[in-house]
């Protein structure tokens, strides 16, 4: 039961010492109510003789003290006689000034059937990130840290609630810019009361250089989704505010990460181990603190091999340039549909040698499975000698975020990645147009799913974001599909005349088939085929 102000009961046996549930921070925010405090501390006073009389305003204090001691009798004994053996009842006060409550009872809610493998964990968490209690440490991009613990996995993910309508389980339509989830796994018990205090989502960006325009626009995109859960109430009763994470300021950098709740997007940086990071807008970072990372090098050349194989006959091997890096796994995702003839080239090569060799061993396409400075370098070689086999040239999912697409001799390259190119004419593409208006790049795009995804983790959580919320459940919108923490489509793109765009109409091949999950219609498209060759 809520009341605007405690009733003159509770108030008196507040005063008397007992502990009332709410009492105190009414009180701290109610000037009416201190005054009547005041006003029975005066009546004390006067009672054992305490009062200092020797000023007028004391003395006219004294004197309507002195009247209301009748009353405090009174009141006192009321609280005696109708006090039950155990005390007073508890009873959650709020006034206007007051921004949240908890509910008075913990609703029950039904505990999602595990899926097979999934085990309960018991590991205390941070109660503010869900976190485990681990002491941070450094974490590089690359690698995700061998020590680190998974941030949030310990936390069991729970349905929760939200300001405003939510497409749940039960929907078999996907509402624009809200995932239709489907729990997996999770656990037993009760809801907990949602965290206190605003949702900190941070965004790493560059603030300086070339970069920092690119940065400029991340931040938009993820701002248009934070303004708009603010403007339907927040996550769960939870302010959501968005906090940017300088990548070239060391010191501001550390002081914006101890503040975050969780990464959503954004460029690469080192972060502490044990910060949830919700899908990078880069190829970096990796580990057990990431969730629906971009696709890696290998998923991007088993699309690649898949689209190669549907367009053409060609039965020719597809010449790959190898150097040593995540990018390698490009060739070997492509040997899964095409033969493949490796050439390995030092980081330092001017892959002139390399480009030759290729050359003469008539290979039906060219792949750079090297690092974006040296694919560069690379094509630049190709060009030089006059050389684009007729498969054309296929690149690593890192080649998209280093903007190949402003290469005039990368024109038609080909690439794969988890989410369509930024300027296709669909439903999810089009819907952060017009949320984000002037955002172009494909990084701004995959920050701005990061910050929807988080939300809408959060959300089934009862307003705390873990990886554990993410991981747990099968999202999809239609910008992505997500299963267990991993991206399940891809989408083969190509650039033409300066932008990434969908190579052709796509089709689906349908997210992993799981008893329970709500597949919507129009779902999130897979590889491209059955488009003629650019070069």
């Amino acid at each position: 039961m809520y009341r605007r102000h405690p009733s003159p009961l509770e108030l008196g046996a507040y005063f008397d010492g007992e502990p009332v549930d709410g009492v105190s921070e009414h009180i701290a925010r109610c000037r009416k109510c201190r005054e009547s405090l005041d006003e029975l501390r005066g009546v004390r006073s006067a009672v054992r003789g305490e009062l200092d009389l020797t000023d007028g305003s004391a003395r006219r204090r004294a004197r309507w003290t002195v009247a209301l001691i009748p009353v405090a009798a009174a009141v006192a004994l009321l609280v005696a006689v109708s006090a039950p053996p155990g005390g007073l009842p508890v009873t959650r006060v709020e006034n206007a000034d007051e921004s949240a409550v908890a509910p008075a009872s913990v609703p029950d809610f039904a505990p999602n059937e595990p899926s097979e493998g999934a085990t309960a964990s018991t590991a205390p968490a941070d109660v503010r990130t869900g976190r485990t209690a681990a002491p941070a440490v450094g974490r590089g991009t690359t690698s995700g840290g061998s020590g680190a613990s998974t941030a949030g996995a310990n936390a069991p993910a729970q349905a929760g609630t939200d300001s405003g309508p939510s497409a749940g389980a039960s929907s078999p339509k996907t509402v624009p810019g809200r995932s239709t989830a489907v729990a997996a796994a999770g656990s037993g018990g009760r809801i907990a009361a949602p965290p206190s205090g605003p949702l900190r989502l941070g965004v790493p960006v560059p603030t300086r250089g070339p970069s920092s325009g690119e940065g400029d626009e991340v931040l938009r995109a993820v701002r248009a989704v934070v303004d708009r859960a603010n403007s339907t109430g927040g996550v769960s009763g939870r302010p959501v505010e968005l906090v940017l994470v300088p990548t070239d300021d060391d010191t501001a950098r550390a002081d914006a990460l101890g503040r975050v709740d969780a990464l959503v997007g954004g460029f690469a940086t080192d972060v502490p181990s044990g910060l949830p990071w919700v899908m990078p807008a880069d190829v970096a970072p990796t580990g057990p603190d990431v969730a629906a990372g971009e696709l890696a090098a290998e998923d991007a050349g088993a699309a690649l091999g898949s689209d190669l194989a549907a367009r053409s006959s060609d039965t020719r091997m597809v010449g790959a340039i190898v150097a040593a890096g995540p990018d390698a796994g490009l060739a070997t995702g492509l040997a899964k549909s095409v033969p493949v003839q490796q050439v390995e080239a030092a980081t330092d090569t001017s892959c002139d040698q390399e480009m030759v060799a290729l050359r003469k061993r008539d290979v039906a396409a060219l792949a750079l499975a090297v690092p974006p400075d040296l694919a560069r370098r690379c094509v630049a070689a190709a060009a030089r000698i006059g050389w684009r086999p007729s498969g054309g040239l296929l690149l690593a999912p890192s080649a998209v975020y280093a903007h190949f697409e402003r290469d005039l001799v990368a024109q038609g390259a080909r690439s794969a990645v988890a989410l369509s190119a930024p300027n296709t004419d669909e439903s999810g593409t089009n819907r952060f147009h017009q949320a984000a208006p002037g955002c172009e790049s494909y990084r701004s795009l995959v920050s701005f799913a990061a910050a929807e995804l988080a939300l809408d983790a959060a959300r089934s959580a009862n307003g705390l974001l873990t990886l554990a919320a993410v991981r747990d459940r099968h999202w999809h919108t239609d910008l992505y599909d997500i299963d267990g923490g991993r991206h399940t489509t891809s989408h083969v793109v190509a650039i033409r005349f300066g932008r990434w765009a969908n190579t052709a109409p796509s089709r689906s091949s349908g997210p992993p088939t799981r008893r329970g999950v709500v597949v919507p219609p129009g779902g999130i498209v897979a590889w491209a085929v059955d488009e003629p060759s650019l070069l």
